[in-house]
C-alpha cells in the first residue's frame, strides 16, 4: 500500500486591517466611488477594531461591525459597506493573504431585509419642482450652474456630468447633435453603454469650456482640477442653504428629468434616456434608444430654434378680393 503524500502545510500570513486594504489597492483599481465606499467602510471597521487583524477577524466581528454601522445609516448604506469588507477579504482569500474558510465565515452574515427594525430606510428620492432648480441657479457659480443645466436637461448621474471629455464625444455623430459615451459609468462592469445625446443647446454649454486637451475634462474647479461629484452636490447644498431655497440633491434633479421626459415622450424614451436596462434589453434595444434619444434632442433643437419673421407686406401674396381693395 503506497503512502499518502501530502503538501507541506504553509501559514497564512497575518496583516493588519490597514495593511491589507492598502495590499488591495495596490494591485486593484476600482472605479472613484468604489474606492472612496471601501476606504470609509475599513476606516468605519477600525474605528470597532482598532486592534483586529486577519488572523482574529471573522464572523462575529462583522456581525457586530453591522449591528454599529445601523444605529448611524440607513439600510442599503449599511449593506453597502459591508460588501465593501467581504470584497477585499475575497481577494484576499484568492491571493492567499487570508484563508478560505475565514472568508467563507463571513458569507455567512446576511444583508439586511428591509423591515428590519435594527436600522432605519431612506426616504424614497422624489422630483423637485422646477422652480427650485430654477431659483438657485443665478446664485451658483457659472460653471457649476451649467453643470446642473447639463444634468437636468439629460438626466445625467453627477458623476457622468463631472467626467466629460472632448475624446469621449462625437462630435459629427449625425450632423446635428453630439453623442457622449462615457467611459465609466454606473452599468460599465456589465459591459452596457450609457449614450447621451448632446443637443444645441447642451453644445453651447460645452463649448464654453471646452479645453485644448482632448483628453482634459470639461468642468474644472478653482485649482483647475476637475470636480467631483461629492463637491458638485456640496456646492449645490451650500447656495441652497445659505439662501434658505427650497431644498433637494443632485439626484432629484435627475428624477425631475425622468418624470418630465416620461409625461412628454413616454417611459420608454425616459428609461432611454436614463439608463435604466439590463443586459438583455441593452442588446435587443441599443438601437431604438439611440432612437429616442435622438427624438428627443431633435425636439429641443426645434423648440431652440427662433420663430420665422413675419414676411414682408410687400411680398404678401394676396387673394383677388384683398387685391381689389388694394386697387391692383
Amino acid at each position: 500500500m503506497t503512502a499518502l503524500h501530502f503538501e507541506e502545510y504553509v501559514p497564512v500570513p497575518t496583516y493588519t486591517l490597514h495593511e491589507l486594504v492598502e495590499t488591495y489597492f495596490r494591485y486593484n483599481t476600482p472605479e472613484p466611488k468604489t474606492e472612496h465606499g471601501i476606504k470609509r467602510a475599513f476606516k468605519l471597521l477600525a474605528e470597532c477594531f482598532p486592534c483586529a487583524d486577519t488572523s482574529n477577524f471573522g464572523k462575529k466581528n462583522l456581525l457586530f461591525f453591522q449591528n454599529f454601522l445601523t444605529a448611524k445609516y440607513d439600510r442599503k448604506y449599511c449593506n453597502r459597506l459591508v460588501t465593501f469588507i467581504r470584497r477585499v477579504f475575497k481577494w484576499g482569500a484568492l491571493v492567499d493573504l487570508v484563508s478560505v474558510n475565514q472568508f467563507s465565515e463571513l458569507t455567512l452574515i446576511q444583508p439586511l431585509r428591509k423591515g428590519d427594525r435594527r436600522c432605519r430606510e431612506n426616504k424614497k428620492r422624489k422630483s423637485v419642482p422646477s422652480e427650485y432648480i430654477e431659483n438657485v441657479l443665478p446664485l451658483l457659480r457659472p460653471v457649476v450652474a451649467d453643470m446642473l443645466r447639463l444634468q437636468r436637461m439629460h438626466g445625467m448621474r453627477p458623476s457622468e456630468v463631472c467626467r466629460i471629455k472632448p475624446s469621449m464625444i462625437d462630435m459629427a455623430f449625425d450632423g446635428e447633435n453630439w453623442l457622449y459615451l462615457p467611459e465609466e459609468h454606473k452599468t460599465a462592469g456589465a459591459e452596457q453603454e450609457r449614450p447621451f445625446i448632446f443637443c444645441k443647446k447642451s453644445q453651447e454649454i460645452l463649448k464654453k469650456y471646452m479645453p485644448d486637451d482632448p483628453s482634459g475634462y470639461f468642468f474644472l474647479n478653482l485649482r483647475q482640477k476637475p470636480f467631483s461629484a461629492a463637491v458638485f452636490g456640496r456646492l449645490l447644498k451650500k447656495a441652497i442653504d445659505r439662501y434658505k431655497l427650497g431644498k433637494f440633491t443632485l439626484y432629484q434633479v435627475r428624477h425631475t428629468t425622468a418624470t418630465e421626459t416620461a409625461k412628454k415622450f413616454g417611459i420608454d424614451h425616459a428609461r432611454a434616456l436614463l439608463g435604466h436596462a439590463t443586459d438583455t434589453m441593452t442588446r435587443r434595444y441599443v438601437h431604438r434608444d439611440l432612437e429616442a434619444i435622438q427624438e428627443i434632442a431633435s425636439e429641443r433643437n426645434a423648440a431652440a430654434e427662433p420663430p420665422n419673421p413675419d414676411p414682408e407686406p410687400s411680398n404678401i401674396d394676396f387673394p383677388p378680393t384683398i387685391r381689389i381693395f388694394r386697387g391692383e
